[in-house]
């Protein structure tokens, strides 16, 4: 894992999903179910009780700050059972060579 990348991030979660999808870095895609993923993340069944919340406040920023700041890019999608969101499939790949800010 580059702690340089890691350095860059200013958020928690960002940095907690970032750790979280390294581990898998061999396969390059990583499932977690929804209860699970809350609480790694720290965040309790009344914060964000709905998905959209939840997607909105943290996958969606966290995803898009690995994706701007890190050698990584990350892509996700949702695992829906009936009408409930029950996990979330994140896929990702390293980057031959970020671009050097001037």
């Amino acid at each position: 894992m580059g702690i340089a990348h890691v350095a860059k991030f200013g958020s928690f979660y960002a940095i907690r999903l970032y750790e979280l999808l390294l581990q898998f870095r061999e396969t390059g895609w990583r499932r977690l179910e929804l209860t699970e993923l809350r609480e790694i993340l720290q965040i309790g069944p009344k914060q964000y009780p709905k998905f959209t919340e939840f997607r909105r406040r943290i996958i969606e920023p966290s995803v898009l700050e690995i994706n701007a700041k890190s050698d990584y890019r990350v892509t996700w999608a949702k695992e829906i059972e009936g009408r409930n969101v029950v996990a979330v499939r994140f896929e990702f790949e390293r980057q031959a060579q970020l671009s050097l800010a001037i």
